[in-house]
């Protein structure tokens, strides 16, 4: 993440590190670069860059921001989607809202992004929301297998359509956090994360089971991690 504005060597630094990174992919592959970039990019068409859907504001880091994009060839999704203001709107805080928070795609992934929006029901942190993509692989990444018919144990989401249910879970996400241990190890804080969401879910939603009876699709095997 690019420090806040007026720090421009450290802006500096950051996407020079960014660009090292991506120099070193290759163009044939799929290339997502998705963070807080506290960068204000405009709405100011660049042809396959940078769509008419963001923000008026622009800064400092969201030129950068421009730049970067443009010399590497990567897409600032979002501005491509129409969506309402808050649904484009990832941080807010003290009666201040902006898109801050970017999911970038290079050319062969961008056809086949359906849609970027930001999900309000889902807070990451204190004033972040949740962006995410719609991205439609190609047939080869899917690999299903017939299964019988099995009863699975999953969480009561639904549940958190009731306002009392759905304070009560981020209560208990926001206290379990806070006792969280952070790690610089990737693999141990995912762990961490993992295991704390799963945590919550089961205080304020508990489980139900589901009967199953179709094709399931696998999402992780050895071939997916060995293209990954």
């Amino acid at each position: 993440m690019p420090p806040k504005e007026r720090k421009t060597e450290q802006t500096e630094e950051f996407y020079g590190t960014l660009r090292n990174q991506i120099d070193k992919i290759s163009k044939n592959d799929y290339i997502v670069v998705a963070g807080d970039y506290n960068a204000r990019v405009g709405n100011i068409l660049i042809d396959g860059i940078l769509g008419t859907n963001g923000e008026i504001t622009i800064n400092s880091n969201g030129h950068k921001l421009k730049e970067f994009a443009s010399v590497n060839e990567l897409k600032i999704t979002i501005t491509f989607f129409t969506h309402n203001g808050i649904h484009k709107m990832t941080w807010s805080a003290r009666g201040h809202r902006s898109s801050i928070d970017y999911i970038l795609t290079n050319k062969k992934l961008s056809p086949l992004v359906n849609d970027t929006n930001v999900l309000r029901g889902y807070d990451v942190t204190k004033d972040h929301y949740l962006l995410i993509s719609k991205i439609r692989l190609p047939q080869k990444f899917y690999i299903f297998t017939k299964r019988s018919l099995r009863q699975e144990e999953i969480f009561s989401v639904h549940l958190l359509g009731d306002p009392s249910i759905k304070l009560l879970y981020q209560r208990r996400l926001e206290q379990n956090l806070m006792h969280s241990p952070c790690s610089l190890n990737i693999d141990v804080e995912w762990q961490t994360l993992n295991n704390t969401l799963q945590q919550a879910a089961n205080e304020a939603l508990g489980k139900r089971k589901e009967r199953k009876h179709k094709r399931s699709l696998i999402l992780w095997n050895e071939v997916i991690k060995n293209l990954i």
